[in-house]
């Protein structure tokens, strides 16, 4: 431990491994402001609720990759 500086630089990066599902469910008139990337598995979303990805993030679920913008039910 006294010698961490011998490993290299790490660096954490989103990655889906298989497990550990994230699934997130929006109701009534919710607003999620996604302002770091995000990998989810699953996206309910109600009519009325928002999903805002902030400029330079991205935001996966399933597999399809959203940039930065404001989306509703039909997006997803």
């Amino acid at each position: 431990m006294t010698e961490y500086y011998s490993i290299g630089q790490v660096a954490n990066l989103v990655n889906y491994n298989g497990g550990n599902d994230i699934n997130v469910t929006l109701t009534d008139d919710a607003v999620w402001n996604v302002d770091g990337t995000s990998l989810i598995t699953s996206l309910s979303i109600s009519d009325n609720a928002t999903v805002v990805v902030a400029e330079g993030v991205t935001l996966t679920v399933d597999g399809v990759v959203y940039g930065a913008g404001t989306y509703d039910a039909d997006a997803f």
